[in-house]
């Protein structure tokens, strides 16, 4: 299995220029195209009646300009020698464009915050999650390179947990290290000791190493707790 497409969205900041970058070295990495795409939405009038048109010509003619501009930087920083680049804007919401060109995509990459909280020039992180029907890698805006090389599987026997790491196999492959963590109850511990062997197992059928455990929770959250694991992981 590999992503023969990868989609990502673009701000045209400096945390969109990572993510871009991040995005190339995966097309390059899995053999894949890479395609950009940026949306923007005019905003309700709010002159009087006989000044709308005009006022929506304008705002048209500033979200064109904006797109123009994303796309010279998209296909400057994706540049690539095989020429598998394809740009993609809308004049619509980001999110609904988002969600509808994520159909193209094996892997769609955007940032884990909003660049802003307009929703007619920005993308929201959660909804396009919610509704692409893709996997998604959400980029920290101060991250600018991607190894993947230790990966921890916040497992929880849930259909999304399930859906994600069917959808990350390309990145498992490759990995060198990958831990399979699951935080129970005291009285959950058999039946996720069971949960992970199974996932483990599912992996080593794709040829892939994982080392599952469990861990008991204590007095903080699930979150506190896989945080904790993963800073110490990576502390290593």
């Amino acid at each position: 299995m590999t992503y023969a497409s990868i989609m990502v969205y673009t701000d045209g900041d400096e945390a969109s220029d990572n993510r871009i970058r991040i995005a190339r070295a995966l097309a390059d990495q899995f053999h894949a195209a890479l395609i950009g795409v940026a949306a923007g939405a005019p905003r309700p009038p709010i002159v009087a009646p006989d000044l709308i048109g005009t006022e929506i010509e304008a705002e048209i003619a500033a979200i064109s300009a904006e797109l123009a501009e994303k796309e010279k930087k998209f296909l400057k920083a994706a540049c690539r020698a095989d020429g598998q680049t394809e740009w993609r804007a809308s004049h619509g919401m980001p999110n609904d464009a988002v969600a509808e060109e994520a159909r193209a995509a094996d892997l769609l990459v955007i940032g884990r915050e909003p660049s802003s909280n307009d929703p007619f020039r920005s993308l929201n992180p959660g909804t396009v999650l919610l509704r692409t029907g893709r996997p998604v890698l959400a980029v920290p805006h101060s991250v600018h390179e991607l190894k993947a090389k230790k990966i921890l599987i916040a497992w929880q026997d849930s259909r999304e947990a399930r859906r994600a790491v069917r959808d990350s196999l390309p990145f498992l492959v490759q990995a060198d290290e990958i831990l399979l963590p699951q935080v129970c109850e005291q009285n959950e511990s058999e039946a996720a000791r069971a949960s992970v062997r199974d996932v483990a197992h599912y992996l080593s059928r794709h040829r892939i190493a994982a080392s599952p455990g469990i861990m008991l929770k204590t007095t903080g959250s699930v979150t506190d707790e896989l945080l904790r694991v993963a800073a110490f992981e990576n502390s290593i």
